[in-house]
């Protein structure tokens, strides 16, 4: 594989492009979930990962309420490149009950090498079935990775698309930095976001960013925990005050 070019970067400039990134690409998007998460370009292959995710959200002053979603996954590596997930969605809206409203297929090809280039690169397809609505879904998108010392940036972009006539391309994404330390509690931030459908980019329609803390720990056997969760405040009228979301994995060989 090529060697990509070896750009000078510090960690200022990165600094700057996640600052940037929702006024480059804040507009309307559909809402996203208080379980949503941030994807690695990472593989680990033959590693069986089971994961708990779930967040909860909160429009305070509307009749909205709170909303709730947890997603269960169940992903294995396959190849060293090729790590594949499955995921079950339970939400509850507000003022509803609840109900198992998604399945969805997903999975994650690297691009390169993680460390071997100047960015670590990955792609994400997804194959959603809305349950709740009758509907399928393709989801798909880069995944970058920036390591700066002991600075960890990750942007995602996703393209999503209704399998129905007259379905329009959305595009939504996530951003994180961490500071690299102690792997029990590492600190950092998260953001979630979106612009509309392709060639109707308007107003800023939804953004929410906050405080996150991460970990993981090794266990006697080898096996492996991690866990990240964060508060996150919106910055627009329609997105949610509070998000509180949470994740939890627990990694093993097989």
């Amino acid at each position: 594989m090529g060697t990509l070019p070896r750009f000078a970067c510090t960690r200022a400039t990165l600094i700057a492009i996640l600052a940037i990134a929702p006024a480059l690409v804040g507009a309307k998007f559909a809402h996203a979930g208080p379980a949503d998460k941030i994807y690695m370009p990472q593989v680990d292959y033959r590693e069986l990962e089971l994961e708990l995710r779930g967040g909860w959200e909160n429009f305070n002053g509307t009749r909205d309420g709170d909303g709730q979603q947890y997603v269960f996954d169940i992903g294995y590596g396959i190849t060293p490149r090729w790590f594949s997930e499955f995921a079950v969605f339970y939400s509850k809206s507000p003022n509803a009950g609840g109900q198992v409203d998604e399945f969805k297929s997903e999975n994650i090809f690297l691009l390169t090498e993680p460390g071997e280039h100047w960015l670590d690169v990955g792609f994400l397809a997804e194959f959603v079935r809305n349950r709740a609505e009758g509907l399928n879904e393709l989801e798909f998108g880069p995944l970058f990775q920036k390591q700066i010392g002991r600075e960890q940036f990750n942007l995602n972009f996703e393209f999503s698309r209704e399998l129905v006539d007259g379905a329009k391309t959305q595009l939504g994404y996530a951003w994180q930095w961490k500071h690299r330390g102690n792997p029990a509690v590492e600190f950092g931030l998260q953001g979630f976001g979106g612009v509309g459908a392709l060639g109707e980019l308007g107003q800023v329609h939804e953004f929410k960013l906050g405080p996150a803390i991460f970990g993981s720990a090794k266990l006697p056997s080898g096996q492996k925990f991690k866990y990240d969760g964060a508060i996150l405040l919106g910055t627009t009228g329609e997105t949610p005050d509070t998000t509180l979301r949470f994740q939890l994995e627990y990694e093993f060989a097989m």
